[in-house]
Parts: C-alpha cells; sequence; structure tokens
C-alpha cells in the first residue's frame, strides 16, 4: 500500500532497467555500425549492444550523469526479512509523518475519539502516508454512516408496519410512554436496545409490557406500582361512545376488554389520588 502512488509525498520511485533506459535517446546509431569511439576498447566491450547506444564519448559521459542521479532517486524497498528501521527509513521516504500524531484522522460529529487515537499508532507502523490513513478513515465514515443510515430505515419501516397493525396506536402510545417512564428506564439503555432490537420490535416490546402490566394484577392480589393516568377516565369516556368498541369491550379476553379494564383501574386510581 505504500510502496507506489506516493511521488506527491515524499520522493519519486525510479525503476532503471539498464544504462540504455538511462541514457535513452543519447544513442545515434540505432542498431547499426558500431561507434568510432568503441575502437580503443578491450574487445570483451566492443560488442556490448549497450554502448553501441551512444554516439561518442561524450553522450556516454552524459548517460552515466544521467544513471547516477536516477539512482540517487531511486527508492528501494527493504526484504521481507528486514528490521523495523529499514523499514521505517523507506516508509519515511514514502512520505510517511514522522510521528503518528501527524495524522489528520476526520471523524463524524460527536464520534468517539478513542478511534482516531487507537489509529494513528497503526497507520504509522503500517507507513501510510497522511493522504492514504485520511482516505481509510474517510471510507471507514462513509461505509457506517451507510449502514446506520440502512438500520434506520428498517427500524423506521419496522415501526411503520407495527402501528398499522396496533389499534389506537396513537391513543395508545402516551400512555406506553409514561409506563416505561415509571419503569425508571435508563435513556441510553432505551437507546441502545432500539439499536440492536430495531424500534419497531422495541415498541412491540413495551407495548406488551404495558398491555400485560395494566391487566394482571401480582400475586399478593395488588396492581402493579404504575404511574397514575389523569386522562384514563376522559379517554374511557370518549372510548364508550364507540358502539363497536363496547360490543368487542363484552368479549373477555380481547384487546378491548383488557384496554377497558386498564382504563377502568387507571381512573379510579386518579379517582383516589386526587380526592
Amino acid at each position: 500500500m505504500s510502496d507506489g502512488g506516493n511521488g506527491g509525498e515524499g520522493g519519486v520511485v525510479v525503476l532503471v532497467d539498464d544504462a540504455g533506459a538511462a541514457g535513452g535517446g543519447q544513442g545515434g546509431e540505432g542498431g547499426g555500425a558500431t561507434p568510432d569511439w568503441m575502437g580503443s576498447l578491450p574487445d570483451d566491450l566492443k560488442a556490448d549492444p549497450t554502448l553501441a547506444r551512444y554516439a561518442d564519448v561524450e553522450k556516454l559521459a552524459r548517460g552515466a550523469l544521467d544513471l547516477k542521479r536516477q539512482a540517487s532517486s531511486r527508492i528501494v524497498k527493504p526484504d521481507e526479512g528486514a528490521d523495523d528501521a529499514t523499514w521505517g527509513a523507506f516508509y519515511n521516504q514514502l512520505g510517511r509523518p514522522e510521528t503518528p500524531d501527524k495524522y489528520e484522522i476526520p471523524l463524524p460529529e460527536g464520534a468517539d475519539t478513542k478511534l482516531a487515537d487507537d489509529f494513528r499508532p497503526l497507520a504509522h507502523k503500517l507507513g501510510l502516508t497522511a493522504s492514504q490513513a485520511k482516505g481509510v478513515v474517510e471510507f471507514n465514515n462513509q461505509f457506517v454512516a451507510g449502514q446506520l443510515a440502512d438500520l434506520e430505515r428498517s427500524s423506521q419501516a419496522e415501526l411503520d408496519a407495527f402501528r398499522k397493525s396496533t389499534p389506537d396506536y396513537d391513543a395508545k402510545l402516551p400512555q406506553v410512554k409514561e409506563f416505561v417512564k415509571s419503569l425508571g428506564v435508563d435513556p441510553a439503555l432505551a437507546s441502545e436496545l432500539d439499536l440492536k432490537m430495531g424500534t419497531g420490535n422495541l415498541m412491540k416490546f413495551f407495548f406488551s409490557l404495558a398491555d400485560r402490566a395494566g391487566e394482571h394484577r401480582r400475586l399478593d392480589g395488588e396492581t402493579p406500582n404504575l404511574q397514575v393516568d389523569a386522562n384514563a377516565g376522559a379517554t374511557l369516556d370518549t372510548k364508550m361512545l364507540d358502539a363497536g368498541w363496547r360490543e368487542k369491550v363484552k368479549i373477555k379476553g380481547s384487546p378491548e376488554h383488557q384496554e377497558y379494564q386498564r382504563l377502568l383501574g387507571a381512573a379510579q386510581k386518579a379517582a383516589v389520588k386526587g380526592s
């Protein structure tokens, strides 16, 4: 990851395969007759095709200097068994920041800074340049944001489905909220449950719990010690105006019967408390 594409942040990696590549454009013969200057060379060099690329000694000298300059700017990747100091020098040549604290780690607003604090030493150890480290973090931020958006959409769809399938959802919601509040549920715990269960499933759980608490008595015969619903009497009066609802109340065990019992009990408790 760190051995390419970093010319803007450190030394340029130059690959030199032979003297001819370094001195390209210096030759004049193009593979034709051997240049005259090569006649004074030993026999083993006279037939060298690399030297034959240079038309005269001046071009040979300039090619040698070009090769030296290129070799001095070349960054050689260490062997896999090289020690940490050797790898560190290599990463520094490629543009790695001097120390981990030099990395700029962008985080979403409100995010825990522990991610950045833990990632900086790792990025430095791996030899990442500043732009590489920033790119990795930005990709992670976008990926996590997409996951959270998908989760939110899924939770909202579950909640919408539950709302449609639950009679008098909007009327019951304030009562359920008061019930949950009376249980002393920590908001942080509720948020964690929301993430793990989904909003729809969490609301199903709370609605079910509230219904059961309202319709069942404890073993000692006392009703659960829930917060008094001061509006229970008015809510019950409104519902009793609905002939269809009154008929369903007569069916023991029906949701309407359970709701009637709960509202009646809550209205009675509110009356006792207000007296």
